[in-house]
């Protein structure tokens, strides 16, 4: 059994320009990947359980959590920067398998700060066609 420990997390998102930038040093959480499916109902009279059908592929909202730095809001970019779609890669144990492989649009970009504690960002993904595993 292979284990890996949080600090080990990889993610790479493409900047403003689209080039391939990891960003794993500005990142202390990931959660949403590698999301969900739907299930339609399809339980009938006579039945004693319920019955699924598996659907869709359920939206994928992926939020990454981190300090504020200068460099990744650069790369984050403007509001009007952020209607680009980004390809984003996922490895929960580095930058080795399994990795998640995606395109996403930055939905929601947060920066608050309070005077007593570190500014921090929250951002907010959502994945716009399927998600790869390798």
């Amino acid at each position: 059994m292979s284990q890996a420990h949080g600090k080990d997390l990889y993610f790479n998102m493409d900047d403003t320009g689209g080039s391939p930038t990891d960003i794993s040093v500005y990142v202390d959480g990931i959660d949403g990947i590698p999301g969900d499916i739907e299930l339609a109902d399809v339980t009938t009279a006579t039945l004693e359980d319920h019955a699924y059908l598996a659907g869709l592929t359920a939206p994928v909202d992926v939020t990454i959590t981190g300090p504020f730095d200068t460099v990744l809001d650069g790369y984050v970019g403007t509001t009007t920067q952020r209607k680009t779609a980004r390809t984003c890669i996922y490895g929960a144990g580095g930058n080795a398998t399994p990795k998640h492989t995606f395109e996403a649009f930055i939905t929601s970009y947060k920066t608050p700060a309070v005077v007593t504690d570190a500014a921090r960002y929250t951002m907010t993904l959502r994945v716009t066609g399927a998600i790869t595993r390798s």
